[in-house]
Formats: C-alpha cells, sequence, structure tokens
C-alpha cells in the first residue's frame, strides 16, 4: 500500500521529514486528528522541496491523503483484509500493490509535467480514454 510505499522509499528523507516537520507538527497541534493533518502538510512541503509550483503541490496532496487515509483506515480497522494470511494475503497483496503502483506512476508523471493543464489533459485522459 502506499504507506508501505512512502516508508521504505527514501529512507533518510522519511526520518528529516519525520524529526523536523511531522513529529513537530503533531506535537504543536495537540489533536487526535494531528498525525493526519501532519502527513499531508510533511508531503506538501515535501513536493514543495522538490520544485515550488501546483503539480508538485498535487503530488504532496495526493501522496499525502493516500498515506493518511490509509493511517486512518488501518487504525480504525477499515482495512482488515490487509492483515490476513494465506491466499487471500496473496490476493490483497497483488490488488493493493498495483493500485499502489499505479498511483504512484500517475502522481510521479503529473508532477514532472510541463505545466499544471498538461496534468489535467493527462489525468482527464487516463479517466475517460
Amino acid at each position: 500500500n502506499i504507506a508501505d510505499f512512502w516508508k521504505r522509499y527514501h529512507i533518510s528523507m522519511g526520518n528529516w521529514i519525520n524529526q523536523f516537520i511531522f513529529f513537530p507538527l503533531v506535537i504543536w497541534m495537540k489533536k487526535s486528528w494531528a498525525s493526519y493533518v501532519a502527513t499531508i502538510i510533511a508531503f506538501i512541503l515535501f513536493g514543495m522541496w522538490h520544485a515550488f509550483n501546483l503539480n508538485y503541490f498535487v503530488w504532496g496532496l495526493g501522496n499525502g491523503l493516500g498515506v493518511a487515509l490509509m493511517h486512518y483506515g488501518m487504525s480504525k480497522k477499515i482495512f482488515p483484509l490487509v492483515k490476513t494470511t494465506g491466499p487471500v494475503k496473496i490476493g490483497v497483496g497483488i490488488v493493493t500493490g498495483a493500485v499502489t503502483l499505479t498511483f504512484i506512476s500517475w502522481i510521479q508523471t503529473f508532477a514532472n509535467l510541463e505545466n499544471f493543464e498538461t496534468g489535467l489533459l493527462l489525468t482527464q485522459k487516463l479517466i475517460l480514454g
């Protein structure tokens, strides 16, 4: 899933973001929902670090929402199949892996296009054909 993807991708950058952005935001907000909001803000700032434009804002927002929603779903047991065993676990792994790869591929491509309008056109073509 997307949370596992980001946990394993660029570990040193993830540790830096956790230490200097995520945890200070969670401590500052002191609310039960703070970790979800801090995740989204941290990803948006991570995107803006790559390039200060609307495409990377969407990249950060999309990844942040994806990770926050996955963490929320796991904490509220909305995604019970993720913790299964045997053949069901393999099937769930294949499906979630395919969804994650598709999402990551789309959002990375979106972020690296020349402008926001081209990203919207790409998204429209992918969805509507």
